[in-house]
């Protein structure tokens, strides 16, 4: 039970993390004639749907999803901001995403890679794979942009 709330935890965070950075972005980047719109939307479509799944795993264990604190989303949305007002080339905002995928991605295998899969429930283990090949699979179509 305890692996999987570390799981769930985990997923939870970062795709609101992920979800929240994203909506900023896409809001900075609205009145621009970006050609990399479509596929920031689908990555922010996909964060809102693990954060719903995760949520929905949080609460068959009766346990609530932490997110990062007021102070890193804030620094993170300055931080967003401040690139895209220097720099809002689709192959900009491409390394930026690659970027923040990127250490999602390595952080998670760092944390989980390891784990005893066998006292952890499929559907935990089912949306752990999931987030990580939608990690692997984001960087792949933002490549192209780079």
């Amino acid at each position: 039970m305890e692996t999987e709330y570390e799981i769930l935890d985990y997923i939870y965070k970062n795709a609101t993390m992920g979800y929240e950075s994203t909506m900023t972005l896409l809001k900075s980047l609205q009145d621009k004639e970006n050609k990399i719109k479509e596929v920031v939307t689908d990555i922010l479509n996909s964060y809102g749907e693990f954060t719903k799944e995760s949520e929905l795993l949080l609460c068959k264990i009766n346990a609530d999803g932490k997110k990062y604190n007021v102070m890193a989303t804030m620094s993170a949305d300055m931080n967003i901001k401040r690139k895209v007002s220097k720099d809002n080339s689709d192959a900009a905002i491409a390394k930026m995403l690659i970027k923040g995928l990127s250490m999602g991605q390595n952080n998670m295998s760092k944390a989980f890679d390891s784990i005893n899969k066998k006292d952890v429930d499929k559907k935990v283990l089912d949306l752990l794979d999931n987030f990580k090949d939608f990690q692997i699979n984001s960087i792949k179509k933002l490549e192209i942009y780079v």
